[in-house]
């Protein structure tokens, strides 16, 4: 062979090695084709769409309800041909709520979070009873219930063990738990067993709820994570241990540059939020050892941040294995989780129907 001719195709083999050397045959990219979809018809109004879903099992069926901001009502849409039902709330009054944000729905209520506070309230839409900001962030005062800096819709997931809701808040100094566990039943609060990283607690001001945990678990184990970072944390509550999952994605960035959030002004900071990529909340199933999550890719215009990608990742812990699904282009960012079945909202809905993709998780 010419000398001329043994460069390049030296060159070409050594790339297909490196090319062959950087696929990881235990991490794929796919398309999510295998989910069935729910169309479910509806009398009285509802929202098209939802920025939060949570589910309710009531005598064996299954629920998803989402707070209808047009009516002051939580609706909760029947998924398996019952009845749907709504629980009323007054907007003034002894009963009186303002405008919830997160929420969780327990047997026989409902725990949200608003500007007073947490508030609890019965399925009858009477308020059970209220805990005010001041009793949340004490006896510390290092708390703050929201950030500073303006943020939008619910990325920081709420869960609950029983009674005991996991409530993130934003600590104004390092080493300190990063919020509280509120017993709504018996009305107490202890400390998470957990606090932030000092590099994401030095800019909650700039993060603004990016900043914020999503924290779910049950009686062995808390889980939790951050939207800034592809890292998963699983709190064992008999040994006090913490171990780390490092969840990597292939398909945007595992750590945020959190130095290109510290922009001066509120509305550049808003933006920059608004059009990041992040990373959802974490469901763990013990039983197989995998876990799930959706993140959202970056958009470059806020006109089409509802039309970004989104995926879903399955990381199998005990095969070392990671997948990664596209999620199509007509799933909604709202989503729920109940017995290891997703249910996503289409982006598409009408007043009178209600739509969602259905997944297996344990077939993926």
């Amino acid at each position: 062979m010419k000398r001329s001719l043994l460069y390049p195709v030296l060159a070409l083999v050594l790339l297909c090695l490196q090319s062959a050397c950087s696929e990881n045959p235990k991490h794929l990219v796919l398309d999510l084709t295998d989910y069935d979809s729910i169309a479910v018809s509806i009398d009285y109004l509802i929202l098209s769409n939802y920025t939060q879903l949570q589910p309710y099992i009531r005598n064996g069926e299954m629920y998803v309800v989402g707070y209808n901001y047009y009516e002051h009502y939580y609706d909760f849409i029947n998924l398996s041909g019952g009845k749907h039902f709504s629980v009323a709330m007054q907007r003034e009054g002894a009963d009186g709520v303002l405008t919830p944000g997160n929420f969780v729905v327990l047997q026989d209520k409902i725990v949200c979070k608003n500007q007073e506070g947490v508030v609890v309230v019965g399925m009858d839409g009477k308020v059970k009873h209220r805990l005010p900001i001041q009793e949340l962030v004490h006896p510390e005062n290092v708390y703050s219930a929201t950030p500073r800096t303006a943020t939008l819709g619910n990325y920081n997931y709420w869960d609950a063990d029983g009674d005991c809701i996991f409530i993130p808040l934003y600590p104004m100094e390092s080493g300190v738990p990063a919020g509280k566990i509120y017993d709504s039943e018996k009305r107490t609060l202890e400390p998470l067993p957990f606090s932030y990283p000092d590099s994401i607690q030095q800019s909650i001001q700039s993060l603004g709820s990016l900043s914020a945990p999503s924290v779910n678990g049950d009686a062995d184990r808390i889980v939790y994570n951050y939207p800034v970072s592809s890292k998963v944390y699983q709190y064992d509550r008999k040994t006090k241990e913490t171990k780390v999952v490092d969840i990597r994605t292939l398909t945007v960035s595992n750590e945020l540059d959190i130095s290109e959030f510290n922009i001066p002004e509120q509305k550049g900071r808003f933006t920059k939020v608004l059009k990041s990529s992040r990373f959802n909340w974490v469901h763990y199933n013990a039983k197989s050892g995998r876990y799930y999550r959706v993140h959202l890719a970056s958009t470059e215009s806020l006109k089409t941040m509802f039309d970004r990608k989104s995926y879903l990742m399955v990381y199998d812990e005990k095969k070392n294995e990671t997948k990664e699904y596209l999620l199509p282009a007509d799933f909604s960012n709202v989503y729920v989780v109940q017995d290891n079945v997703m249910y996503v909202a289409y982006k598409k809905n009408t007043d009178d129907v209600f739509s969602l993709a259905k997944i297996e998780l344990e077939k993926l």
